[in-house]
């Protein structure tokens, strides 16, 4: 087992898209060229276990106020950030950062519903 060390925020895509034109596909998305590349952590899925057996929990940040929890079957509890860098991290869920401050705008306009 070899612990992946991964970033919270700030993963830039730019240095995976090699021969790309960021500054198209910033535009073509509508983003700024500084961070329409830039992503953030927005989940972490965590197995406990082995192969043939084990256990799945998950790390996740609220998408309005940004707090992370943990969610183990029925339980969820607040964890402090630091908490979302996992060494047996099994998937990571990231979000694009112009898309979130998109989502956080429509929420505080009320236009997005649950």
């Amino acid at each position: 087992d070899e612990e992946v060390i991964y970033p919270r925020v700030g993963l830039d895509a730019a240095q995976l898209l090699l021969g790309k034109n960021l500054k198209e596909i910033a535009m073509a998305n509508n983003d700024s060229e500084d961070d329409g590349h830039l992503y953030d952590l927005m989940a972490v899925s965590i197995h406990h276990g082995s192969a043939g057996y084990g256990h799945y929990v998950a790390v996740a940040r609220h998408v309005i106020n940004g707090d992370w929890h943990r969610y183990d079957d029925s339980s969820v509890s607040p964890i402090p950030s630091s908490q979302s860098q996992q060494s047996d991290a099994y998937v990571l869920v990231y979000q694009r950062r112009s898309v979130s401050r998109q989502v956080a705008q429509e929420l505080s306009l009320g236009s997005v519903h649950f």
